[in-house]
């Protein structure tokens, strides 16, 4: 999962991302460790909607680089089989051990 923040002001939405990432872990989705936040979104695009500076086209750049590695890699991994999420597993074993 990728996140994005962007704001017109200094920020870039930068806590909204931050509690998106953990809500992402929580339903146990695969953030990204690296985000792209975009401060000022107003000035930093041009009508093209091409960025017009550097440091936002390079973070868009990392963050789909980033994102296809981890897509082709969950991928291959999927295809050995699911992975039961761990708080399922948990209860299925306390379920288990307590019937004994």
């Amino acid at each position: 999962m990728a996140a994005v923040g962007y704001s017109t002001g200094v920020s870039g939405a930068i806590r909204a991302v931050e509690h998106l990432a953990q809500v992402a872990v929580e339903v146990e989705a695969a953030p990204l460790r690296s985000t792209l936040i975009i401060p000022f979104a107003d000035r930093v695009f041009g009508e093209d909607g091409e960025p017009t500076d550097a440091a936002t086209t390079i973070g868009m750049q990392v963050l789909l680089e980033d994102l296809a590695w981890w897509a082709d890699a969950l991928h291959t991994a999927r295809q050995a089989g699911e992975l039961v999420p761990g708080k399922v597993r948990s209860r299925l074993a306390l379920a288990a051990a307590a019937a004994r």
